[in-house]
């Protein structure tokens, strides 16, 4: 599956291609067979507990961070008024989050004071959909992205090895 044909897994494709982890061993660590991780990726969708699947299984952390989006104006040299998309520094996840698959997402709203009503508006949908989403830890990988852009947020995704253990270093 190439990264052109997906947008909301194109960094998921992006690290297999990266990393050399094909759809077999994907479907592995998801317990399932390859024609459910092909329709997952032509649908260009997934649950964010699934992915998490997937990093742990291969030795690597991800994080879905949101990040405010800030849009400034600036006169340039010769007058002319110049937009700035700037981002800036995501608010730490809150303590009560710390652990959660959403927290960076719980802890915007929190921080920015949207309400699940709000958000829920926006999006065009029921706010006890996001409440079961908060409940569950979980959601598709579409809605964090219309979400953040909702909020007006930059969905940021870091995906980084884990650090090993002293016993993993001796093997």
């Amino acid at each position: 599956m190439h990264q052109e044909s997906v947008k909301n897994l194109s960094f998921l494709v992006r690290f297999m291609e990266e990393t050399g982890i094909t759809n077999a061993d994907v479907a592995r660590a998801l317990q399932c067979n390859r024609g459910i991780l092909t329709y997952y990726l032509k649908r260009d969708d997934m649950l964010v507990s699934k992915v998490y699947s997937i990093m742990d299984s291969f030795g690597y952390d991800i994080r879905f961070r949101f990040l405010k989006k800030e849009t400034s104006f600036r006169k340039s040299d010769a007058g002319v008024d110049l937009i700035m998309n700037t981002r800036v520094p995501q608010t730490e996840v809150l303590p009560r989050f710390a652990g959660k698959r959403l927290a960076s997402f719980r802890s915007y709203m929190e921080y920015y004071g949207f309400t699940y009503k709000s958000l829920a508006e926006r999006l065009g949908i029921s706010n006890v959909t996001i409440m079961v989403w908060l409940r569950k830890d979980d959601c598709f990988i579409s809605y964090l992205y219309k979400a953040a852009a909702a909020l007006g947020a930059n969905l940021e995704i870091e995906i980084t090895p884990k650090p090993q253990t002293p016993k993993e270093q001796l093997i």
